[in-house]
């Protein structure tokens, strides 16, 4: 991390959000919720395995938590949603 210097970090799934952001994270209350941690804005999102399943309303947060990321992604930048 401190040779790339990201500035968003998304942890895909429970397990790399509890190693990266919180070790008692739960998923299904914390996915789509900003963290800052050493200056980095660090969001869990559901596995995407778990989006195979037959469960429309995960699919929907997971839609909503990506939109998120990308509002955040255009704010860090200083500019819109594109580019």
């Amino acid at each position: 991390m401190k040779l790339i210097q990201p500035k968003i970090i998304v942890c895909l799934g429970r397990i790399s959000g509890q190693k990266l952001m919180k070790p008692d994270l739960k998923i299904t209350r914390e996915h789509g919720i900003w963290v800052k941690k050493a200056g980095v804005m660090m969001m869990t999102v559901y596995h995407p395995s778990y989006l195979l399943r037959p469960n429309a309303q995960a699919r929907e947060q997971m839609l909503t938590d990506m939109k998120e990321i990308v509002r955040m992604r255009a704010e860090l930048r200083g500019g819109g949603t594109n580019g």
